[in-house]
This record gives structure tokens, sequence and C-alpha cells, in this order.
């Protein structure tokens, strides 16, 4: 890019310089017409420059580059004609400017449609560069647009995957309170009341029997009442108490 912007400023300089010995050599010479041409052709390519100036993207066209810098060396040629030919003898004769304008004008008129081609190849290249900058423009505003429409998608779908997974973990939470509720009353009916404690049995007498029932040895069955507050060794307490008092029974509770 600094290469254009040197080229671009290179050119319009020597335009400017070439201007003006133009239009001495102008002021001074009989074929007016010619070099007023020559002036307009000058001016119009150093405008088209400027304009390329002004727009940065254009700076770094490859193509816009070299056209400059054939019209650079176009310009300088023009500047060596202008003031080494035709402004030589701007102080002589009438006749010897004539003869000077009759051996160069050839060269003037090769350069004047150098610089017509110049203009009309950057003119072409600013609006190729211009196509291809808005199709780039395009290619990158239907790319967001991909990106948009792609990410909007991907969100859809990731909430159609959340509700879907908040829905199974609503069910499995269901699931699980309706089973700790079914386990819960299942140990609730299953469990014994405090007011009836479990009491061990000798498994060598059967409680099916009458109490004042007589059983081998001479043992019977004595029923006591055991006190429901009382603990395991109150209950040995009492039972070695009734053994001792009534030998030859067998003491049980109720």
């Amino acid at each position: 890019m600094t290469d254009v912007i040197s080229l671009v400023a290179s050119v319009i300089t020597i335009a400017a310089g070439v201007n003006i010995g133009v239009k001495y050599a102008k002021a001074c010479s009989r074929a007016r017409e010619e070099l007023e041409a020559l002036e307009t052709r000058v001016e119009q390519f150093s405008t088209l420059v400027k304009d390329i100036d002004a727009q940065q993207a254009i700076r770094s066209s490859a193509a816009i580059a070299a056209i400059l810098a054939k019209a650079k060396l176009t310009l300088e040629r023009l500047g060596e004609l202008v003031q080494n030919k035709l402004l030589k003898n701007v102080n002589g004769t009438s006749r010897a400017r004539r003869r000077a304008w009759a051996r160069n004008k050839s060269r003037v008129y090769r350069i004047q449609a150098e610089l017509k081609e110049y203009r009309a190849n950057l003119t072409a290249a600013v609006s190729t560069n211009n196509t291809v900058s808005a199709n780039c423009s395009k290619a990158t505003l239907s790319s967001i647009n991909d990106n948009v429409n792609r990410s909007k998608e991907i969100s859809l779908s990731l909430d159609k995957h959340l509700s879907e997974v908040q829905q199974v973990l609503t069910k499995t939470y269901h699931a699980v309170v309706s089973q700790s509720t079914a386990v819960s009353h299942l140990l609730q009916s299953i469990s014994v009341p405090p007011e009836y404690p479990l009491k061990l049995v000798d498994p060598r007498f059967s409680l099916s029997g009458s109490a004042n029932q007589s059983y081998p040895n001479g043992h019977a069955l004595t029923p006591i009442k055991s006190p429901l507050c009382c603990t395991n060794e109150q209950k040995q307490d009492q039972e070695r108490k009734s053994v001792a008092d009534s030998p030859g029974k067998l003491t049980y509770y109720t």
C-alpha cells in the first residue's frame, strides 16, 4: 500500500509541473489548439488520480499501481519534452519555435494518446475494484447472515433439548417421591407399636395352652404382669425372683 500512495503523490506532483510548462508553451506557440488539448488531457488524468487518492480501498489495488507506474514514466518524458524542446526556443524567433514544434509534435501526440489510454485503464480498474469490493461486502454480509441463522438454529435446538431434559428430570423427581412415600408407608405398616414390646419366649414351651397347664418335670406356666416401662435388666431380675419364690414352676410374661 505504501508504494501505491507514493506513486499517486508522484504522479500528481509531476502532472502539475508538466501543466505549468504546457501552458507557458501554449502562450508562446502558434500550435495553441494542440497544446491546449494536451493540457486538458494532463488535467483530466491528474483529476482521476486525485480521486483514486481519496479512496483508501483502491490504493491497495495492484492493477492500479501498475498503471500509475507507467503513467509516471510517461509524464516524466512529457515534462522533459516540454522543457528541453518546446520551451528551449521560447525567446527565439517564431520560425525557430515552429521548427521545434514540427520536430516534436508527433511525440506530443503519442504521449497524449498514452495518457488517454492510461485514463481509460484507470477508470476500468477503479470500476472493477469497486465491483470486487461490493461483491466481497455482499459475501461478507451473506456469511454473517448465515452465521446468525446458524446460531439461531443452535439456540433453538439447545432450548428444545433443555426442555426435554427438564421434563425427564421432573418425571424422575416425581417417581422418586412416589417410591419414597410407598417405602415410608410400608415401614409404618410393619413397625411394632411401642406399647407392645417384643418378649423372648422359651421355644420349648407353647403359649397356646392354659396358664395353669402342667408340663414335663412338673413345670407350669404362671402368668405375671410385667410393667410396660421396665427394662431388660428389670425383667431378668423379676424372672429370677419368680423362679426362686416358686420352684417347680416356669414363669412367662403377658
